[in-house]
């Protein structure tokens, strides 16, 4: 079991020892996890979810998740690291946007070394999404839950989760390591921002905590990142399709933007857009938004993206 001197906890499950490890060795500017507060996570019953390839490294406040966990590749750390913080400094999404880190919602990055090609890294996004998609219908079985490219999650049409992933740069098109950043709103959501946002209390789900959302998303991610490695990439686009949100959409691109309905990803993951005419286009990068007087006034950059709760 766990003493409060030492530098690493391992929790042992009913049958089988699992991995529970606190790395405390920090900055003197981050601050470790409370002995009470450990104690509160162990008895709580979910260490023991926690699938036996993962290491917590728990935070009281970090500027970054995705930054401590990409110092740790670059330090050497094993894949299978998991960073989980309170409240973040200085969190960001897509394009560089920053958001606002509350404490109350769930975020984490974890460290994976999966030698694959910058192309199949991109592929954990949608591994990620799947996670997500199942640790949040545990708490909400009856709401509308969808998936939006490429790498929102949607409760009753709101953004509930956003995912980041960032890459050591590639070696003879091989990359060293990858983090998966993920956020889930889970007590609080920003009230404005391009996409309607909510959380999981917001839904109803008065009784999830980031702490019981950990073992859930990573008992999930771990299912589907195994799916991925045994079977490729064509089973998981068969799944997270499953859970797409569809119809007409508006793409806002780097030059412009564009509008038509959603056609579904191609095996490279590109957004495939069906134009008015019926011919297909593969959009690689962009913003989507699924046509709506709300979702319209983002479209064209009328709305900042400021004050997000979840990943952009």
């Amino acid at each position: 079991m766990a003493a409060c001197a030492g530098m690493d906890y391992e929790y042992e499950g009913g049958h089988e020892v699992r991995s529970f490890a606190l790395i405390s060795k920090m900055r003197r500017t981050e601050r470790a996890i409370s002995c009470v507060l450990l104690r509160k996570i162990l008895n709580s019953g979910f260490g023991p979810m926690l699938p036996p390839f993962y290491r917590l490294r728990l935070l009281e406040e970090t500027a970054s998740t995705n930054s401590d966990a990409k110092a740790a590749a670059e330090s050497g750390e094993a894949g299978g690291l998991v960073v989980m913080a309170k409240r973040q400094t200085a969190g960001r999404g897509r394009h560089g946007r920053r958001w606002e880190s509350p404490e109350g919602n769930f975020y984490a990055s974890i460290l994976l070394r999966p030698w694959c090609s910058p192309q199949e890294a991109g592929y954990y996004s949608f591994v990620t999404a799947l996670a997500v998609y199942d640790a949040l219908r545990v708490f909400l079985p009856r709401s509308d839950i969808t998936l939006k490219w490429p790498n929102d999650v949607l409760v009753e049409k709101k953004k509930i989760s956003g995912i980041l992933l960032e890459a050591a740069p590639s070696i003879d098109n091989v990359i060293n390591w990858l983090v998966v950043g993920v956020g889930i709103n889970v007590c609080h959501h920003p009230g404005t921002g391009v996409y309607p946002a909510t959380s999981l209390v917001a839904e109803g789900a008065g009784n999830a905590t980031p702490d019981a959302m950990l073992g859930r998303f990573l008992e999930s991610f771990e299912i589907w990142r195994r799916e991925l490695e045994s079977k490729g990439f064509a089973a998981i686009r068969t799944a997270w399709l499953a859970h797409a949100q569809t119809g007409p959409v508006t793409v806002r691109l780097s030059d412009g933007v564009i509008s038509g309905d959603f056609a579904g990803f191609d095996e490279l993951g590109r957004f495939m857009l069906r134009l008015p005419d019926g011919a297909e286009k593969a959009i690689a990068a962009g913003d989507v938004f699924f046509r709506s007087p709300d979702s319209e006034r983002g479209v064209h950059g009328n709305g900042r993206d400021r004050g997000k709760s979840a990943r952009a």
